[in-house]
């Protein structure tokens, strides 16, 4: 009786491993963000579920009195000029935060030595020039945190970061958006947009945020947003699973990167000044 119960074991087991598929992470990227084909398959449940006509980017006006003003540039370049780099946002007097991979060249293996944040940079206007004395590159989440030499606050108002509860407690399809220097294709890096659109859902443990709104290159490091006009993440990469699509490529309109939430939170309150 004995050997008949362990060999049904086995045999489900043996089953179970050949006609049952794991819920693996998707990528070797996936497995720094526990990002499952679970998690895209459901994402993209809920995304085929809003139309693509109701996300927009478009340029955000810097000039205004209401505008947000801790949100800018962060670039290699000593002049502000240049269209190159990526966003970066303020949260102390001399903190910015973005995302790791800014701080790398295409590969990720070299990183550059100075850093400028150019604060409501439109066009070639530059209205402020901030120097980053120092920077920290988390090895587990794709954050940076960078330190500059004059004090922020006294020229920008920080932006308010969501309590981690505040994150957990967001809803499916509650309204998201994101701010920042997009790059690519018809755009040149010198203003900045605002792309809305909608949280979807969590990766595992809420390391990370899967969102429907446009994106490309040059909004890494942009600060997401709630309806609240609270931070809740930072935008990191675009989402492209292995799956046929007949329309758009899902990489424009699918956003991810890491919550405000716990190890990505405590890298930051550890670099903070």
């Amino acid at each position: 009786m004995l050997y008949l119960k362990l060999y049904l074991v086995l045999l489900i087991s043996v089953f179970n491993y050949i006609f049952v598929p794991n819920d693996e992470t998707a990528t070797y990227k996936d497995t720094f963000t526990k990002a499952t084909h679970s998690d895209y398959d459901d994402a993209f449940n809920l995304g085929s579920q809003i139309p693509n006509d109701s996300l927009t980017l478009k340029p955000y006006n810097t000039h205004s009195k209401n505008h947000i003003q801790g949100i800018g540039k962060v670039s290699s370049d000593d002049t502000g000029k240049s269209g190159s780099g990526a966003t970066g946002f303020v949260i102390d007097d001399h903190t910015i935060i973005t995302a790791s991979h800014v701080a790398s060249d295409d590969d990720g293996n070299k990183e550059t030595k100075q850093f400028y944040f150019y604060p409501s940079k439109s066009d070639q206007q530059i209205p402020m020039k901030f120097k980053v004395k120092k920077f920290y590159k988390s090895s587990e989440r794709d954050v940076a945190v960078l330190i500059t030499e004059q004090r922020l606050s006294k020229k920008v108002k920080p932006l308010q970061l969501a309590s981690e509860q505040e994150i957990k407690n967001m809803k499916s399809k509650e309204p998201l958006y994101m701010l920042g220097y997009p790059n690519e294709h018809q755009y040149n890096g010198q203003l900045m947009y605002q792309s809305k659109g909608y949280f979807l859902k969590p990766t595992k443990d809420y390391i990370e945020y899967i969102g429907h709104l446009h994106r490309t290159v040059g909004f890494s490091g942009s600060p997401v947003f709630n309806k609240d006009n609270h931070v809740v993440g930072i935008h990191a990469h675009g989402i492209r699973p292995e799956i046929k699509m007949n329309h758009q490529s899902t990489r424009d309109i699918y956003t991810g990167g890491p919550l405000l939430t716990g190890k990505t939170r405590d890298f930051i309150n550890q670099h903070r000044e």
